[in-house]
């Protein structure tokens, strides 16, 4: 807002997509031995689990900073949604990075990297597996990790809330009016923490 006048709240600009681009790629599990391919996204996953039943298994993905962190965080952000993890599952899931998976026979193994020692658990494991598995619609083996993470789900609302705040500003800043009322009196300013996208 500004300082001395009134100026009207603008909207802030149309979202993009974000991509983040971690470098740390740590050593897929031993299950993970089929060349890369595109990971698909949570949606896509039951086709291939579909295909992978009917003897089409899809080779396994490990690239963890593109195609895997998109279907990871919006697994991660569905299962949330749903209520089906909550506390510190929730924090699990949000705090980890995707650096591999594969279907087998039927099975959908994930990877997840998390650098967090205390949610590293078998118990924030298990109960992670099982909402998998409950919004996946098939078997899920799931495997924590400790280490780096540079794609999160939390990192990737971080970064979104960041792109919006500034599109919110940039919006404040070009307005006519604001322009005009900043002209007008020499005195007024923008105070950015009174900025807030909608």
């Amino acid at each position: 807002m500004v300082d001395g006048a009134n100026a009207a709240d603008a909207p802030p600009m149309a979202e993009t997509a974000h991509d983040d681009a971690g470098d740390t790629r740590p050593e897929p599990p031993p299950w993970d031995d089929a060349p890369p391919a595109q990971a698909p996204a949570v949606a896509d996953a039951r086709a291939a689990s579909d295909a992978a039943d009917a003897g089409a298994i899809p080779p396994v993905q490990t690239d963890a900073s593109t195609a895997l962190g998109d279907a990871w965080s919006a697994l991660a952000r569905e299962m949330a949604a749903a209520g089906l993890i909550a506390a510190l599952v929730r924090e699990t899931a949000m705090q980890s990075q995707c650096v591999a998976r594969g279907v087998r026979e039927g099975v959908d193994h994930w990877a997840l990297q998390v650098a967090r020692e205390s949610l590293c658990t078998e118990a924030h494991r298990e109960r992670l597996e099982q909402a998998m598995a409950q919004t996946l619609g098939q078997p899920v083996s799931l495997s924590l990790v400790k280490g780096e993470a540079t794609d999160t789900p939390a990192m990737r609302d971080q970064a979104e809330r960041a792109r919006r705040q500034l599109a919110a500003e940039a919006m404040i800043h070009g307005d006519a009016l604001v322009r005009q009322l900043l002209t007008t009196h020499p005195g007024a300013r923008v105070v950015p923490d009174s900025i807030r996208p909608i």
